[in-house]
């Protein structure tokens, strides 16, 4: 509504420089708003906003609008009313899109936290999958029976050959 508004003081800013807008905006135009002559009163200047259906040939139905009505004085003292329309179709559409967009937004970050973390973690349990392979075929007194597995994971490589300083610890 505060776009209407500031739009309400270009229009009346532009009517008191120009008067010729005054006669050529009867009608709902490109600009969507018109200026029409009424009675002069107290409260002319009052925003009083509602909302209306207005058929739109174009799309041969009604739709709905926002209208704010205000008056307002020429430069020559006359009293005149202003409607400003605006189309509340498009923030509903906008709205609709805005939430179906967040939706698949959140959906795709969702999946591919989870891809990731499938390839991440798989990739990194590998060798810990490998060395209880090799446990598993471990017989005891063969010591070729347990393949050492190459890993960065230097807790996976501790399993396989313990330090000297943990045989001091025993």
């Amino acid at each position: 509504m505060t776009d209407s508004k500031n739009q309400k003081l270009e229009i009346i800013r532009e009517a008191y420089n120009n008067p010729e807008i005054i006669e050529t905006s009867k009608e709902y135009g490109i600009n969507q708003f018109k200026i029409y002559p009424t009675q002069p009163s107290e409260d002319i200047d009052k925003n009083h906003f509602s909302r209306e259906l207005m058929y739109m040939p174009y799309d041969d139905e009604d739709e709905p609008y926002r209208i704010l009505k205000t008056g307002f004085y020429s430069k020559d003292r006359k009293a005149y009313a202003l409607e400003i329309r605006t189309s509340t179709v498009e923030e509903d559409d906008y709205l609709i899109n805005l939430a179906i967009s967040l939706a698949v937004l959140y959906a795709i970050i969702v999946i591919s936290i989870l891809v990731i973390n499938y390839f991440v973690m798989h990739k990194g349990w590998k060798p810990f999958h490998k060395i209880l392979e090799n446990l598993s075929n471990y017989r005891f007194g063969h010591t070729k029976s347990f393949e050492p597995v190459p890993t960065e994971v230097k807790e996976f490589s501790r399993t396989e050959q313990p330090n000297q300083s943990d045989d001091q610890h025993q």
